[in-house]
């Protein structure tokens, strides 16, 4: 063996018996924290990683520090805004809550959820107690927000009407209840608040013909129920059916009927003194006043004149007498004897009816105050100073939406003026005024110094005190007065407001302070300038 063959044999013998040394890879990049499978980092890399995580981890410790500086101040800053109505006493929170809730919505009629929700009668009470710690306290406590409420549901979500009543009711406590019902599930929904009953002071429901009303929950059971409010729809063909369910309620002393006659419905008729009556004949109308002799208020509306001539009533203690706008009839007066008769409100019918009024009056003997008159847009002319002749003990007069013009404004205060018309008449009012801002304005201040400085302070020769003109949106402009006309005009009434009646004339304008003819005068009509 030559000696290269030798040293050749030796080095493969000491390679065999060599410990092996760790493979070495090609570093992995350090950017991404992720490691690949079967990549093996190198102690130098590893450290080098490690010193970058400690350096991040040191900046993002001295941003917090710097955020957690910044954000002392903010919250400090925060803290000093005053927020007035938070610092409120409870008691006066609570006035406000009075105030801002009126009827409460619970239910869903299957197309509108309305438990509860902001609508045009209210904020439900569970919007204020949502809103902080402090107001849910009130809230909850506040029993009179909880106790007036509108039940509105149809049969595939009484289900969850009924858990929120369970919820809602004990928030009640013992308050008096003030509760309306409009919906197909009546029975079940009056099941649940039979344990109640005793609560009810007001109620409000309909009843569908043919009549299934489950009067026997709350039968016997309305201590308090003071007024009662009913309707009746359906197949008024069928036979009557009485409900008695309110027959004995006694402290029941104002009702309201909606097409319901006399053969449907028991009440303590004798000790009612408030009555609604509406889409019935005018016979079954007298039916029920013959029930009702103690009656002191009764308000008609949709009142049909039938063919039976009905029976004269005479009602000695009623004080207030309203014709709605919608009752277009108002011949129910020729069967009225009213002696203590003092508050009126009458809608303009479609024919004259001057003499009935007169009759009535004359038969009535009464010493009436106040009177209403409502233009109802019947499209006939009405007079009502043969009316106002009748009255010469009216002190207050109302006329709202009369179709006139300004010749009949002028008219109609020109015949004000006189010394013995209406001689007690202290509050003028017309409320709306609807198609005119180009009034008279001479002829007013004339009317109303007349009635102010022509008086003196003998009983009988009262002075106006107080005149209301409210004008509406519609304009007409003829005839036009000259700027010197409104100008004075306008200066006159300006005049009466520092020593005179209480006036309130405005419309698109405030009849005071800086106004002057130039502001009231029609634009189109400046050129006369």
């Amino acid at each position: 063996m030559s000696h290269f063959d030798f040293v050749l044999c030796l080095n493969l013998v000491l390679c065999l018996h060599r410990p092996s040394r760790p493979m070495e890879f090609e570093d992995v990049s350090d950017a991404s924290p992720l490691v690949p499978s079967g990549v093996v980092r190198t102690p130098q890399s590893l450290r080098r990683r490690l010193a970058e995580i400690d350096d991040e981890m040191a900046d993002l410790q001295a941003r917090l520090q710097r955020l957690a500086a910044e954000r002392r101040p903010v919250v400090q800053s925060l803290r000093s805004i005053f927020y007035p109505v938070l610092d409120l006493p409870p008691e006066i929170t609570a006035e406000i809550f009075l105030y801002c809730v009126n009827t409460a919505y619970i239910g869903n009629d299957g197309n509108l959820t309305i438990a509860p929700r902001l609508s045009t009668e209210g904020h439900g009470p569970l919007i204020l107690a949502s809103v902080c710690r402090a107001w849910r306290a009130i809230a909850l406590g506040l029993r009179p927000i909880w106790s007036k409420f509108h039940l509105r549901t149809g049969l595939n979500t009484i289900s969850s009407t009924q858990k929120l009543l369970e919820c809602w009711l004990p928030r009640t406590g013992g308050h008096p209840l003030d509760v309306s019902i409009s919906c197909p599930a009546v029975d079940t929904l009056l099941a649940d608040l039979a344990p109640y009953a005793h609560q009810l002071q007001t109620l409000d429901c309909s009843l569908l013909a043919p009549i299934t009303f489950p009067g026997s929950f709350i039968e016997g059971r309305l201590p308090l129920l003071k007024k009662l409010y009913v309707s009746l729809y359906g197949d008024l063909g069928s036979p009557p059916t009485l409900v008695t369910t309110f027959a004995y309620t006694p402290s029941l002393r104002e009702a309201h009927l909606d097409g319901v006659t006399l053969p449907w419905i028991a009440l303590p008729w004798g000790q009612l003194t408030c009555l609604g009556l509406s889409n019935i004949g005018s016979t079954d109308c007298v039916h029920f006043l013959h029930q009702t002799l103690n009656l002191e208020t009764l308000t008609v509306a949709d009142i049909g004149y039938d063919d039976i001539p009905p029976l004269p009533v005479r009602l000695a203690h009623l004080h207030t007498l309203k014709f709605h706008e919608y009752q277009r009839d108002i011949t129910l007066l020729d069967h009225f004897t009213l002696p203590a008769l003092t508050t009126l409100e009458l809608p303009v019918v479609e024919w004259d009816l001057t003499q009935n009024f007169l009759d009535f009056v004359a038969r009535s003997a009464c010493a009436l105050r106040s009177l209403v008159i409502t233009f109802t847009g019947a499209n006939v002319p009405f007079d009502p100073i043969p009316y106002l002749r009748a009255l010469p003990t009216l002190s207050e007069l109302r006329i709202r939406a009369a179709e006139w013009g300004v010749h009949t404004l002028r008219h109609f205060l020109g015949v004000m003026a006189e010394p013995t018309f209406l001689p007690n008449l202290r509050t003028l009012s017309f409320n709306p005024f609807p198609h005119s801002i180009e009034l008279p304005y001479a002829d007013l201040a004339a009317f109303l110094a007349a009635r102010w400085h022509g008086r003196s302070d003998k009983p009988g020769d009262a002075r106006l005190e107080s005149f209301e003109l409210v004008l509406g949106p519609d304009l007409d402009f003829d005839p036009n007065p000259s700027i010197a006309q409104l100008q004075d005009g306008l200066d006159a009434l300006r005049a009466l407001e520092v020593d005179g009646p209480k006036l309130n004339i405005r419309g698109l304008h405030r009849i005071a302070g800086t106004v002057d003819a130039l502001a009231i005068c029609p634009p189109f009509d400046r050129r006369r300038l």
